[in-house]
This record gives structure tokens, sequence and C-alpha cells, in this order.
């Protein structure tokens, strides 16, 4: 009885005890949720300024505000059909107006809500924000010609509505819709609003319904240790000796037919014949156990083989295509926010068959382990290829799913890929699309609209994640159309449809042509397939060696037909994984024949050459001594071109495109390019300007020292019969 009576009062203490920190942590968890919640209206605040003030840049920066600026005789006409209407402007804005240097508004007008003259120490600050008694926020920025450092010229003043912008950001410690402003007497610094908001946290009612069935459970629990110490007490004294016995008994019957049991006693017993069970007891379950050990773990394996990546470690098809179907029977029953994100290794077969299986292999291991890395709890990631990865999210609508696709992002871009001996960066394009579970056939086309987007991903220029949209539907023929994919595999397996067009280049110093750069077209019947969808398709099957091969041979067949010119020259490109591998100098042994006659040229962007340096330096020497020119692409528009400079075999630069127009930018940036220019030809490097459209560019090469230019000005691509 005393044995009972003190378990009972010590189950009593411990429950109590349980409670009553329960109770302690519910109560610093609101704590620590209140402080969290604060810190998150302060960042809040901090990134609407942000934006308010890039708003406002862009409005000060268009030539629209300039020209009212310099002559305001139509500012309330034009702010009302232009300035408002334009997009840039930030959602919830009461009224936006333009001051002079002077601070004074250029036009007053009726309903104006900003004040007609800036205070003073508004003028003397490059940015104000402040908050006023009646709920607005009103931001004054400075106006400069020129830049930051430019003469002032005006003032831009916008007011927005405080708290509907306030409650449509996105916050995880407060609930947006309880936002409320208490009452203040004159206008404060946006950031000191804080101490005037006012706020209701997330109810946590996981944690309540916790402490109710903990407070029930123990009040249960306590009442029934109470009964069974009473109807132990009377079993021990009562009911001990015959059924121990017959336990005894029937332990031995086990053990003689090797039949199991489900009881298990650990702690030694008083009684010879209670110990004698626990012994047998203890050997039978541990003998149970060690089978079912087994059998868990030999299922545990073949779980594991099935549906487990064994490179990766992460789920592989089979558990893709099982887990995807099962959700296609069950989810249209509900309503969730569906999201799937398709990651894609960009060039990974040319990083592949560049470094070596080895590399590749370690490559997506550590994809892999940097994405599962950033995911989710209870998320799960999937290798359906090669270099394809997939995640499926659940109750995740686009911005969710774009959030976490940039976090996955970001731990890819923080791994050191160059522990491998990899020189190139390792970039990751991710596509995504989104849906409501409620419709089957939006569920249905999610993987082919997530491929969609991740091939919109890949392309340049473009962002490393795209979200599906309509629109890309119209915009990606070359990947939708079978008739077009079809044609661009005939053009590379037979040649018949290849068609080569050449724009001249011409020599600056006397207006001649120096040589013919040859561009590639696809015929489809009465249709030219473009470059754009040409190389889009090539690219993404990894398809660039053979394209190249097939391109050389209709340029041979142009040279052995005559159709070019003598005394001029060809220019021909070479793909990335070409230049780096060395039988790229056996494919252009045909060439080597019209060296005498002919400048043969071969041209390489210095984005293909950052795949392996030593490696594509060696080939292209190699091109050098048989005769070969060797030209720097699309100059400027990679990654580190100066360093390709003075360590690749360079004979001529053409400078990118975008550098060229950088010419009839403003003064600043033409100056940088103007130095770049210079420094280059300093270095012994004749340049060739791209993208020629008018005379006085051309002029503003020829001035600068550009010994070569091509254009639209100098001649259009075409073919041999157009041009000779």
């Amino acid at each position: 009885m005393l044995f009972l009576v003190s378990a009972f009062l010590i189950f009593l203490i411990i429950s109590l005890v349980s409670y009553y920190s329960i109770q302690r942590v519910s109560q610093q968890l609101e704590l620590v949720k209140m402080r969290a919640a604060h810190q998150e209206l302060s960042n809040t605040l901090m990134v609407l300024t942000d934006h308010l003030s890039s708003s406002m840049k862009e409005i000060s920066e268009w030539d629209e505000t300039l020209q009212q600026l310099g002559n305001p005789v139509y500012y309330p006409y034009w702010k009302e059909h232009r300035l408002l209407s334009n997009p840039k402007l930030p959602a919830h804005l009461q009224d936006v107006d333009l001051y002079g240097p002077q601070g004074s508004i250029l036009a007053q007008y009726e309903g104006q809500a900003l004040p007609q003259q800036l205070s003073e120490y508004t003028m003397s600050m490059d940015q104000d924000y402040r908050l006023n008694p009646n709920g607005y926020l009103i931001a004054f920025t400075s106006i400069r010609e020129g830049g930051e450092d430019g003469r002032l010229i005006g003032y831009i003043g916008m007011q927005v509505d405080f708290l509907p912008l306030l409650r449509e950001q996105i916050f995880n410690f407060i609930q947006p819709k309880t936002l409320e402003l208490s009452a203040f007497s004159e206008s404060i610094p946006v950031q000191e609003s804080i101490q005037y908001l006012r706020f209701s946290l997330p109810q946590n009612l996981d944690l309540q319904v916790l402490i109710n069935v903990v407070r029930k459970s123990l009040i249960l629990l306590v009442l029934g240790v109470l009964i069974l110490s009473i109807v132990f007490y009377w079993a021990a004294t009562r009911l001990m000796q015959q059924p121990i016995q017959r336990l005894v008994n029937h332990i031995h019957s086990l053990q003689d037919s090797s039949r199991g049991g489900n009881i298990s006693l650990s702690q030694p017993l008083i009684l010879s014949e209670l110990d004698e069970v626990r012994e047998s007891l203890n050997e039978y379950q541990l003998r149970l156990s060690q089978v079912h050990q087994n059998l868990d773990q030999k299922n545990q394996e073949l779980w594991d083989l099935a549906f487990h990546d064994s490179l990766t470690g992460c789920y592989n098809r089979r558990a893709f295509d099982e887990h995807w179907n099962g959700l296609l029977s069950s989810l249209p029953s509900s309503r969730l926010n569906v999201s799937m994100i398709l990651f894609d290794c960009n060039h990974f077969k040319a990083l592949n068959d560049t470094y070596g299986h080895q590399v590749g292999d370690a490559v997506l291991q550590a994809i892999s382990e940097s994405i599962q890395r950033s995911l989710r709890s209870g998320d799960n990631l999937y290798r359906i290829g090669g270099d394809e990865f997939v995640l499926i999210l659940l109750d995740a609508d686009q911005a969710a799913a774009e959030h976490l696709a940039q976090r996955c992002l970001e731990y890819v871009g923080q791994y050191d890929f160059y522990q491998y001996g990899i020189d190139e960066p390792v970039r990751v394009s991710v596509g995504i699309s989104s849906t409501v579970s409620d419709n089957r056939d939006n569920l249905i086309n999610l993987h082919w609209q997530a491929d969609i987007a991740m091939y919109h991903a890949k392309r340049p220029g473009n962002r490393h994640i795209m979200h599906y949209t309509q629109d890309m539907n119209s915009e990606s023929g070359s990947v939708l159309s079978n008739r077009i994919i079809a044609a661009v595999h005939q053009a590379i397996t037979s040649g018949d449809n290849l068609v080569m067009h050449y724009q001249p280049v011409v020599n600056l110093n006397d207006d001649r042509v120096e040589y013919y750069e040859a561009l590639v077209r696809i015929r489809d019947g009465n249709d030219t397939i473009s470059p754009a969808d040409i190389f889009q398709i090539v690219e993404s099957r990894r398809l660039e060696q053979e394209f190249d091969l097939a391109v050389f041979g209709c340029i041979h067949k142009d040279l052995a037909s005559g159709k070019l010119p003598e005394g001029t020259g060809i220019s021909i490109n070479v793909s990335g994984p070409s230049i780096i591998d060395e039988r790229v100098v056996e494919w252009l042994d045909p060439f080597v024949a019209y060296i005498g006659r002919y400048k043969l040229q071969i041209e390489v962007t210095e984005t293909s050459l950052i795949r392996q340096l030593h490696k594509a330096g060696n080939v292209l020497n190699r091109l050098r001594d048989k005769g070969f020119i060797v030209a720097l692409d699309d100059f400027g528009s990679g990654y580190s071109s100066l360093r390709y400079l003075a360590s690749m075999p360079v004979d001529l630069v053409k400078f990118d495109i975008t550098l060229i127009r950088g010419l009839e930018e403003n003064s600043q940036q033409r100056t940088v390019i103007e130095g770049l220019a210079e420094v280059i030809m300093h270095a012994g490097f004749p340049l060739v300007a791209e993208g020629i459209e008018h005379i006085q560019l051309l002029d503003r090469v020829r001035d600068l020292g550009f010994c070569y230019a091509q254009g639209y000005l100098i001649g259009r691509p075409a073919g041999c019969e157009e041009l000779f």
C-alpha cells in the first residue's frame, strides 16, 4: 500500500510540473513571436520605402519628367493623362507631383493633396519619407541631372495610403487585417510608425488544443492510476499464485512449440516463479525483436532500391510516378494550391563530356544535396532524368514556389564546384507551373507546363527562374512544334535543308569587303527557321557538335563550288562544346586547302571559352598553326573578357552589339567603352564593330580606330545567289 500511494503521489507531482512547464513554454513562445513580429514589421517598412524609392527614381529618370521640369506649361494636363497612367507608380497612390529646384510645385490645381511648397528640411534631404496623422505616407526625393552627383533640377513627391499598402504585404508573425494605426499629432519618419502600429498575432490553435488535450489526459491518467492502484492491490493479495503458475507452464509450452508471444517484462521480481517468467519472456522477446529487425531492414533496403536514386540519394522516377498518380486521384476532391518546380543543369552534357562522368556525377550529387538542404519539412525531391530534378509542392501558390526556387538556387550558387576542377560556373535553370487542385486537367498539365517554363529559363537573357504563362505557348514554337524539331534534326543528319547566309565585313581603311561571316538558316518548305529557334533546339538536346559538323560541310560545299569570291574570306562560328574537343581540328582540316586563296577565320564566343581555358587554348593554337585566324566574338557579353585576352590565342576581337550601341548613350557609358577599346587596341588586337546600322555610328567607330565593321548599313545576311 505504501508503494502504491508513493507511486501515485509521484505521478501526480510529475503531471503538475509537466502542465506548468507547458504553460510557461507557451508564454515564452508568445514573447518570441511578438519580438519577431516587430522585427518583421520593421523589415517590411524598409522594403516598402525601397520599393517606393525605386518607383520615384524610375519616374524621375523618365524623359517626359525631365521635359516637364524644363517647361511645365502643360504640367496639369501631362500629370492627368501621362504621369498618373504610368505603370511604374506604386499601388494605393493618392497623389504625385513634381517640384522645381526651389521646392515650389510646378503648377497649382484643384484637388491637390501634396503641399505647394516643400519645407527646408525636405529640401535639404535627398529622400524624405514621413507618415502624417491622416495615415498617408508622403515621400519626396530630389531629381538630379546626370545621376546622384549631378545638378539639382527638382523634386518628386508621392502620397500613398499607408495601411492598405502595408496590409497587402506577406507576414509570418502578424495578421495583416488587424494592422491599425494609433493617433498621433504630427508627421513622423516612417520607421518611427512602428510604435503607433497595433496588430494581432496569429492564433496558435494547435498549441492551445495541445494544452487542453494534455490537461484532460493528465486528469484521466491520475484517475486511471488511482483506480489501477486499487485493483492491483486487490489482485496482488488475492489472485497471484495460481495465475503465475499457469503463466510459467504456458511459457514452457511456447518454447517447446516455437510459438510466439507479445509480453515483455524487464524488472526482476521477488517470487521465483515470476522471475522465471520474466527471463523466459525476455529471451523470447529478444528473438522475436531480432527477427522483426531483420525483416524491417530487408524491407527498407528493398524500398530504398525501388524508390531512391542510387547516385544522389533522392527519390527516383518510379517514386515520382507513384506519388504523382496518387495525387491525381486524390487532390481533385480538395482545393489546394499545387505547384511543380523543375530543375535542369545548364550545359550538363558538355560539362560531363569535358570533365568526365565522375565529375558529372559529383555535380549532380552536389545539386541534389544543395536543393534538399533548402526544402521545407515534408518536401521530397525527385530525380526524373539525367540532370532533371522535380519538386511537387502542396498548399503553395506561385509566390511561395518562386520563393522556394530562389532559395534552392542560392544554395546551389553557394556550393564550391571549383573543388572538382571545373573552371566555369555551374548554373541551374528552373521552370515553375502552378494551379488549383480541384481541376484534374490543370493538374495533368503541370508537368509539361513546368518543362516549357524551364526551357524559357534556359534562353539567353532570361531569368534563371521562369513561371509558366499562356504566352509561352505561342513563344515556344521550337519546343512544341514537332515539325520544326523534325526539320532541325533532318538538317543535322542530312544537311539537305541547311542554307548558309553570308554577311559582309568591311575594312574601314579602304571600305572593301575583307571577309564574310557565315550564318546558318534552315529551310522548312516555304518557311525559314530563325537562328533563335534553331539554337534553342540544338542546345536543349545537346546537339552542338553534330550541328557544327553539318554547318562545316555546308560551308565547304559553297567553297568547293566556287560560289564565294577569291581574295575575300569566310568567318566560321564554332560552338563551345566543339572548341574544347580536339577532333574539331580534323573536322576543319578540309578547309586548309583554301587558306591560300581565302582568309579563313574561326569565331568563338567568350562565354564558350570558360569551359576549359587550357584545353580550348591548345585546340586554337593547333588551328592557328594550320593558318586559321582566331576571333573572339561577342566581346563584352560574358564573364571576364580581359582575362581571356591575356591567356587565349586570339588574333582579333569583335565588340558585342551592346557595346557598340553604348557609344550612342550618355557620356559616362560611352567614355568607358571608348577607353576599353583603346586599351585593347593598344595591346595589339584589331577590333571589329558589330551592329552598324547608320552612318553616324560607322563614322564613330572609324574615328575610334576600329579596323573592321559589319551590320545592316554595310550589308544584310544573304545567300550566295543574292550576294555574288
